[in-house]
């Protein structure tokens, strides 16, 4: 099992790594093995992600390192106290990737959420800063995964060139 982490440093910023040993790991940025938290300690652990393979560990974490994966980490992980909604049906934890769009502009907004509903009533309230100057939203699209990595990972498609392409494909 490979793990993706995030620790909180002594400065208040977060550090993302990935390792196969976690245990290990933590014991070499507490020992101040590890040269880019070394003069940041102390340090806590905050979250890590279990996943089976390292490709998607490495991509999971090299996306956390963007801005956008910092401030999906900023927003929706250590800022929001109600993590994850529960599926009624199975007892598990869901999680949204949402597409809205404002028809007027022909704008599209892509995220991942635990609740739709609610994210959209933030949209279209301008609680999101980067979406604030296109309201009204309306849902134009949802798919839901079991893991948060997996909804992270069809975002980023959706972000990107051909993604787009897609989504013009099948919305315009």
């Amino acid at each position: 099992m490979w793990y993706v982490y995030i620790l909180k440093m002594a400065d208040g910023e977060y550090y993302v790594g990935s390792t196969n040993n976690l245990k290990r790991r933590m014991e070499e940025h507490t020992n101040g093995q590890e040269i880019s938290t070394k003069w940041r300690l102390p340090m806590l652990l905050e979250a890590y992600i279990a996943v089976k393979s390292e490709g998607t560990t490495r991509r999971l974490e090299k996306y956390l390192k963007t801005s956008s994966g910092k401030a999906t980490l900023r927003k929706r992980i250590f800022h929001d106290e109600a993590l994850a909604s529960a599926d009624p049906l199975s007892g598990r934890t869901m999680y949204y990737l949402y597409i809205l769009i404002n028809e007027s502009k022909r704008r599209t907004y892509t995220g991942v959420t635990d609740d739709v509903e609610k994210r959209l009533a933030d949209h279209n309230n301008g609680k999101v800063k980067s979406s604030r100057p296109y309201r009204p939203y309306k849902i134009i699209h949802t798919e839901s995964f079991e893991t948060l990595s997996e909804a992270w990972h069809k975002e980023k498609f959706y972000k990107s060139a051909t993604g787009r392409r897609k989504l013009r494909e099948m919305f315009f």
